[in-house]
């Protein structure tokens, strides 16, 4: 008979750590920040019609275009932090270790 177990077990069955803490609230912000910005267009979308007389096909455009940067915005802006990170860190590393008795 095979095993229900599952590789994340360990993890079900752990006490939470300030590690487990700290990425719960890092995605939970990062979370806040995604739908932040949807709700937000949502709601300016409402006022601009009126102010701009915006048609159908022009509101559906912007719609889109936030929907689209939503999409696209993690995998470009997400790689220019992955290079930016690493530079970063690579640079306090060096002033660390040179400081470092």
């Amino acid at each position: 008979m095979m095993s229900n177990k599952t590789p994340f077990e360990p993890l079900d069955w752990s006490k939470p750590t300030p590690g487990h803490i700290k990425l719960l609230f890092i995605s939970g912000a990062g979370f806040f920040a995604d739908a932040y910005d949807l709700f937000a267009i949502s709601i300016a979308l409402v006022f601009l019609k009126q102010v701009w007389s915006l048609t159908a096909s022009e509101i559906s455009l912007i719609s889109s275009a936030a929907l689209f940067g939503a999409v696209i915005g993690p995998f470009i802006f997400g790689r220019i932090a992955t290079y930016s990170a690493g530079s970063t860190f690579t640079v306090l590393r060096q002033r660390y270790w040179r400081l470092a008795p």
